[in-house]
């Protein structure tokens, strides 16, 4: 039997669940009206000719993604608001040539941005900033006093990252 592998989206598992009830309608597009008409299909030929439908199976990946998200979501106010600060320092480098420059010019590879959708992102982020602080020590520092940006990374806050 073949399987399918999808996210845990609530139209997903509502699909495989109405197929696997024997619940058989389509959507159809109407040309005059521009809206969707549910229409029931014949289900004469599905039953001279009988079809195995894939068995579907939740993403182990997007279960993990969701379960980071709402783990980082629930953190205490400490660790959300200096995940906050990273993130806008980061935009901000982005954002800026001089920035890029700069980190370029002390051998810092590039810092990668948060993505909402990549479960790992926010790891390769802070990640990268330890990085840079471990390359040439204060660069963060001096990045964000050369963007003049009001967001910059305390010792302290370094040391949370590491932990």
């Amino acid at each position: 039997m073949k399987s399918i592998v999808t996210d845990n989206a609530s139209n997903m598992v509502k699909a495989f669940r109405n197929a696997e009830q024997g619940a058989s309608q389509q959507l159809l597009l109407t040309a005059d009206e521009d809206e969707l008409i549910r229409v029931g299909i014949n289900c004469r030929t599905e039953d001279e000719f009988p079809t195995a439908l894939a068995q579907r199976y939740g993403c182990l990946a997007h279960t993990l993604q969701l379960v980071v998200k709402d783990g980082l979501n629930e953190a205490t106010t400490r660790i959300t608001s200096l995940l906050k600060k990273c993130a806008s320092l980061v935009s901000s480098i982005h954002r800026s040539c001089k920035a890029v420059e700069f980190l370029e010019e002390n051998n810092v590879n590039a810092i990668p941005m948060q993505n909402a959708t990549r479960w790992n992102s926010t790891f390769a982020m802070l990640n990268g900033l330890l990085k840079a602080e471990e390359t040439c020590e204060g660069v963060l520092k001096k990045v964000g006093e050369l963007i003049s940006s009001s967001v910059l990374l305390l010792p302290k806050d370094i040391e949370t990252l590491k932990e």
